[in-house]
């Protein structure tokens, strides 16, 4: 309870303030405005709510998404609202996402992800999810921005669980627009909204993995593919848990984190390594 009240306290009054000062019209006609300043305002208000989540990142291989010169499509498995945060707060270009239909119904959520031209699929409708997953297809085509696919379909509410099978037609949204996929394995993002206790410090486990050519996924097949990946990103995550069980045990979660940005300083280290 105390950590709401906290983040109500320090974010509170600054998001109320930008919902009437852009979220409303961006969401509602983003049409009439770039998508450059679009996302460079929606990513500025996030790295702002983040500074307070109190998030003790290790981000690997982040400059797989900054080398990459055109778009992409991204795959990874999804634990909670926090995955679509940290996905913008690490990337400095524009990217979206394929969610469900519902979101856009939540308090600001909704309104942030119609500013970025997040693509909504209707999951008891296959005709809207096909209408959708082609409008995805054609911005990837024409380099419009990279988009980010669960490819699960839904997040695992159990992080002590294995993934759920991965829906292969999302992999194959990167063979048809013939653009580069970009696997990532997280762990972590369900403990800053989620649990009773308000930690000083919240461990997020990020591994982004290099790009693979559509022309390799095709090679090997997309079934198979989509078997292989989720094999792979699941004998990562089992890692990252084991990593963050020790964090806990280690009652590491109670240090008291430095005050800089740790998204840019991220993204400072990552490129220093180029």
């Amino acid at each position: 309870m105390f950590k709401w009240i906290r983040l109500l306290a320090t974010c509170g009054p600054k998001i109320i303030i930008d919902y009437f000062r852009w979220m409303r019209k961006y969401s509602k006609h983003p049409e009439k405005y770039p998508l450059e300043l679009r996302y460079k305002t929606v990513r500025e208000e996030i790295l702002f709510f983040m500074k307070h989540l109190r998030i003790d990142l290790d981000a690997k291989n982040i400059e797989a998404i900054e080398k990459n010169e055109g778009p992409y499509l991204m795959v990874s498995n999804h634990l909670a609202m926090v995955d679509t945060l940290m996905a913008i707060a690490l990337s400095e270009k524009p990217v979206s996402f394929v969610a469900k239909i519902e979101l856009t119904h939540t308090p600001f959520i909704g309104r942030v992800l119609k500013a970025i031209d997040c693509v909504f699929l209707d999951r008891g409708n296959l005709r809207q999810n096909l209408e959708a997953l082609g409008v995805v297809e054609e911005r990837l085509k024409q380099g419009y921005c990279s988009y980010i696919i669960y490819p699960e379909g839904t997040r695992q509410k159990n992080p002590r669980e294995n993934m759920k099978p991965f829906h292969p037609g999302s992999i194959k949204m990167a063979v048809k627009a013939n653009v580069p996929l970009i696997a990532m394995a997280e762990y972590g993002t369900f403990r800053p909204f989620g649990g009773k206790h308000d930690y000083r410090a919240n461990l997020i486990q990020m591994h982004y993995f290099d790009p693979i050519s559509p022309e390799e996924i095709k090679e090997q097949g997309v079934a198979d593919f989509a078997l292989s990946l989720q094999n792979k990103l699941q004998s990562e995550i089992d890692a990252e848990r084991d990593v963050d069980d020790a964090y806990i045990l280690a009652k590491k979660y109670k240090q008291k984190l430095p005050k800089p940005n740790w998204a840019e300083v991220a993204l400072n280290k990552s490129k220093a390594k180029k």
